[in-house]
Order: C-alpha cells, then structure tokens, then sequence
C-alpha cells in the first residue's frame, strides 16, 4: 500500500509522515524534498512543481514497492502535482492548514517576506491544489488538532477504518480557503509573535505567481 501525504508547508504533513513510519515497523518513508533539482536555486522556485525531480521519486516508489515494502509513505507540499506519482498511490491524505495558521507557523519556522509568502507561497499553493477540489478521492484531515490526534485520524484512514467521507468538514474548510479573497494583516501577526518582517529576496526566475 503507497499513501501520499500532502498540504502545505508547516501542515505537519512531515511529523506526521514520521510518525506513522513509528507506527508501522518496516514501512518505508520517501519525503519529495529530497527529489529537488540540483540547480533550483538557479533556474526555479521552490514553490513550482517543476523542481522536483518527479521520474527519481517514481523510480525510488517503485523500488520500495518492489522490494514488497507493505507501507510506502510519500509525503511533499507539491503531493498531487504529478499524475505519475498520483497513480501510484492507494490512499490520499491532505493536512489542511489556515492561511492565518500557515503564515504564524512558517513565521516561527524558517521564516520567510511577507511580500514572498502573499505574492508566491500562498498563491503558489492554491494553485497546485486547484486540481482536488470537490475531488472525493482524498481524506482530509484538520493540522490544527494535536498532531497525535491527526495522525491517528490518518492512521483509522490508512487501517480502513475511516471513510473519506468522514472527513467532509475538514474538506470544507480546505474548498473554503480556496475560495476566500480575505486580505491578512500579517505585520499584526508578527508584531504578535514578538517579530520582525525578514527582507531576503529568494530566486524567482521564469515563475508566473498568478
């Protein structure tokens, strides 16, 4: 069985791609931020599907597989970009984060300009998500809960337990920020971490952020 675990940075996709690993000896975890193309800094953005190397990912997916590997977990921000990698997987998970949220968590970790998350980040997210909108093949779980909580919950998913449709709430809220034209106040939420904005310019070259 190969599960993808998507959502966008700091979803906590990642913890719990660890977690579940814990919880299954002998399963294996491929994380997609170890496929990004060598000359990224030069020639693309991280946000762009386009630098991941996609055929080195499949081709260590279908190592895993045929080394009869009973849980492969793959997990990436860019999760459902790929048609080739989607076909691979049994089951689909999305780790749903808050605009509000993504930016607080990111600010705290590996903090980024405003002017990089607002222009880029965001909108670059939405975009590579457009694709499982109103789509009733993956299970979406909510990032704000306890992250012991949300793996569980994609732990009951993965055993069968849960159905997609129990997580319809949560895929709500996720159409619902996709939707939204709300407008943050985001120097309000660094003056409240106690933080200041952070001015380097990351390479965007050949990028369309709209």
């Amino acid at each position: 069985k190969v599960v993808g675990i998507g959502g966008v940075t700091t979803s906590g996709k990642s913890t719990v791609a660890k977690l579940l690993k814990a919880r299954y000896p002998g399963s294996a975890l491929i994380s997609a931020d170890l496929f990004f193309k060598e000359d990224l800094d030069h020639h693309l953005n991280w946000e762009d599907p386009e630098a991941i190397d996609w055929e080195m990912l499949e081709e260590q997916i279908m190592e895993a597989i045929s080394d009869g590997i009973n849980l492969v977990i793959v997990e990436s921000f860019l999760m459902y970009c790929n048609p080739r990698i989607e076909s691979l997987l049994d089951k689909k998970v999305i780790v749903h984060l808050s605009q509000q949220e993504c930016f607080r968590r990111r600010s705290l970790h590996n903090q980024v300009p405003i002017s990089y998350f607002e222009e880029v980040l965001w909108p670059s997210f939405l975009k590579n998500y457009e694709q499982v909108l109103d789509n009733d093949n993956y299970y979406y779980v909510d990032g704000e809960q306890d992250i012991n909580q949300v793996c569980s919950l994609v732990q009951q998913y993965i055993n069968d337990e849960l159905k997609v449709s129990t997580s319809r709430n949560t895929r709500e809220k996720f159409n619902s920020t996709h939707n939204s034209n709300t407008t943050l106040d985001y120097q309000a939420i660094l003056e409240d971490l106690k933080l200041s904005d952070v001015s380097f310019i990351p390479v965007i070259e050949n990028h369309e952020t709209t």
